[in-house]
């Protein structure tokens, strides 16, 4: 189940990727911000 989802995953973000709903920057923004979030999370 878990290797279905994940090609699920991958084939979703290159569709939107594919039709310009996302760019790479934009992601690796959220990815980053979010870990940022995690790690201030952990700390606090």
């Amino acid at each position: 189940v878990a290797v279905a989802l994940a090609i699920i995953n991958v084939m979703w973000l290159e569709s939107n990727y594919a039709f310009g709903q996302r760019n790479e920057k934009q992601t690796r923004e959220r990815f980053e911000n979010a870990s940022r979030k995690e790690e201030a999370d952990r700390e606090g």
